[in-house]
């Protein structure tokens, strides 16, 4: 009796198979990810859909929808050779769903008519990401071609500043251009200058820096929103850079900016770009519970103890019901007596609604996280940044065992992404990591890690010195499985004495294989 062989499957079963190795375990998991339903249309497609593909020429059929959902151009010339692909193969056209140009100058050889004939042979096309040079003016032609197809939801844009609606033709729908990048406010009359932007264009992320500079210089008029506009379309969040001259600074601007910008709103970030974060951390409502352990820490090892150990430098608060409406309220008053009673008063977040923090840590990482997890019962984002060896002026050169660390970090049972910046010339482990080599398809995969800088002769000590990395990385996803996506960032000068700077995101899934 012979065994059933996967080649014998009925196409519906396939199908199943093929959509479950389709899935990217990196999609849907980026907690930081402004946009990420649709950031991940354009992600590659999977290893396990390129070797199925391989298998039979079944499975290249089966796989072709797979395969190439998402397609990036790299040079003008792949333009006109994606055409001739998509005439001679009208399944591969069909299979296109997502089409990446950003490798494409906007200006230069490629003419409206050859982005036209492409976007008449991609039928199922729905999103377009757009090159970062030559865009201020909207003077690619691929604008115009894909702006009027029918199916196309998204058109993704890095910036739009100077773009006048005149310069629109009437076939583009603008309501389909998203601004994939952050627009960023530095005073009254960036904002002013919006109103000439046609508006309907989404706008992803805002960021304000310096809001004292919002203020007209003469009449003192406070503007968030430019004039004619009620609101920003498609907003989905709001980041606030602050520094230590406007902690406390009242914004009595920011209930009402929240409601108009509800349900689409997800989250408000609060960055501490200068200044003392005690001040910061002392003034909002959000981190109450962390501000009375910090308290009592200081009681007992002195009032200066939370500055000499870690700095709370950002702050990320997700938005389930929004903020109070009242004009009387001014979020970050200090001098409110009962600071905690007020805010429930007025509606604003509290410490549940924190979803993310970033610390730079000196010493005390294990008191740190131990406050984190009991004040923040949803915490999914922790950024931590570790100053010791290797840092000039740093306060704490004692390695940090990995497998206490861990048991640390089981304190924040919500965490799912983890993000270690300076960290592997602290984090030490009795063992010696595993093979150098173990890990080399994650250190170059130029999709989800960048390693720069690297001089002549240094590829071996930089994979070895990375595999060390993710060594520790994996050890950490093993001990704690609800850790989805981790971030580690390295210089080379702290761990290998080279100049080479590494950038790799790393699964939890992926690394609990190994």
């Amino acid at each position: 009796m012979t065994s059933a062989s996967p080649l014998d499957l009925p196409d519906e079963i396939l199908n199943l198979i093929f959509r479950y190795a389709s899935f990217h375990p990196r999609s849907a998991v980026h907690y930081r990810e402004v946009i990420p339903e649709i950031i991940e249309k354009f992600l590659p497609p999977t290893k396990g859909i390129q070797s199925l593909s391989l298998v039979s020429h079944r499975f290249r059929q089966i796989s072709l929808p797979y395969l190439f959902a998402s397609v990036r151009i790299k040079d003008s010339m792949g333009v006109s050779r994606l055409v001739d692909d998509c005439v001679a193969n009208a399944q591969l056209a069909c299979s296109i769903t997502a089409l990446d140009v950003c490798g494409v100058p906007a200006k230069g050889p490629v003419t409206y008519g050859l982005y036209e004939s492409l976007s008449r042979h991609l039928p199922h096309l729905e999103y377009v990401r757009l090159p970062e040079r030559g865009i201020a003016r909207f003077q690619n032609p691929l604008v115009f071609a894909v702006g009027s197809h029918p199916n196309v939801k998204r058109i993704l844009i890095p910036s739009f500043f100077y773009v006048k609606s005149s310069e629109f033709p009437v076939t583009v729908d603008t309501s389909k251009i998203l601004l994939a990048g952050p627009v960023k406010f530095t005073e009254y009359y960036d904002i002013n200058g919006m109103a000439s932007h046609p508006l309907n264009i989404q706008i992803a992320r805002i960021v304000l820096d310096n809001v004292p500079k919002l203020y007209h210089p003469r009449t003192n008029e406070f503007m968030i929103i430019p004039q004619g506009w009620t609101s920003y379309r498609g907003l989905q969040e709001l980041s606030i850079e602050m520094s230590s001259q406007w902690f406390i600074m009242p914004m009595p601007w920011l209930p009402e900016f929240v409601s108009a910008h509800l349900p689409g709103l997800r989250k408000i970030v609060f960055t501490v770009t200068r200044g003392d974060s005690t001040t910061f951390r002392r003034s909002y409502p959000f981190v109450i519970g962390y501000n009375k352990l910090m308290r009592e820490q200081e009681q007992i090892h002195g009032a200066y103890w939370g500055n000499e150990s870690f700095d709370l430098n950002r702050v990320g608060v997700s938005l389930g019901h929004g903020f109070a409406s009242d004009q009387d309220s001014k979020l970050g008053r200090s001098s409110q007596p009962d600071l905690e009673v007020w805010s429930r008063q007025q509606g604003y977040p509290q410490d549940s609604d924190v979803t993310e923090l970033a610390f730079r840590v000196w010493k005390c990482l294990q008191q740190l996280l131990e406050i984190s997890g009991q004040s923040f019962r949803n915490l999914k984002v922790l950024n931590l940044t570790l100053y010791g060896h290797g840092w000039p002026g740093g306060r704490n050169k004692h390695d940090i065992d990995i497998d206490n660390f861990i048991v640390n970090l089981r304190q924040i049972p919500s965490l799912r992404q983890l993000e270690l910046i300076n960290a592997f010339s602290r984090l030490k482990h009795r063992e010696e990591p595993a093979m150098p080599w173990l890990y080399e398809d994650f250190i170059w995969d130029a999709d989800w890690a960048v390693v720069e800088h690297v001089q002549s002769g240094e590829t071996p000590s930089v994979s070895r010195a990375c595999s060390g990395m993710i060594w520790y990385t994996s050890r950490i996803a093993k001990g704690i499985p609800s850790i989805k996506l981790f971030y580690i960032s390295e210089s080379g000068d702290r761990i290998s004495a080279h100049n080479w700077i590494a950038s790799i995101w790393l699964v939890g899934s992926e690394l609990r294989g190994y």
